[in-house]
């Protein structure tokens, strides 16, 4: 298996921890053993807080591009007010001919 994601690595690891769960399992009768129940726990724990992990990342990008948006929105805003300052302060021709 080549591993070139960490979620490649936890599927590498999962194998592994099963494969070896499994001969041991054979060894001792077929029973589970301390050992493969505290693998077997610890994998469903890693793979939660895996899970977390992706939800985490996946909020953090969502708020990034709330944020990416307001500030855009804000730019283009101000460069609309600053437009409107700058015509409003240049005289206008047709009021210099009235007068």
């Amino acid at each position: 298996m080549e591993i070139k994601t960490i979620d490649d690595l936890f599927k590498a690891h999962t194998e592994f921890a099963q494969t070896v769960q499994r001969q041991i399992e054979t060894l001792h009768g077929g029973k589970p053993t301390a050992r493969g129940i505290l693998i077997e726990r610890k994998t469903e724990l890693l793979n939660h807080f895996q899970q977390r992990l992706d939800a985490a990342n996946q909020a953090k990008a969502k708020a990034i591009e709330r944020y990416e948006a307001e500030i855009q929105y804000c730019n283009q805003k101000i460069a609309e007010i600053e437009k409107e300052i700058q015509a409003s302060q240049t005289p206008d021709i047709a009021e210099d001919a009235a007068e």
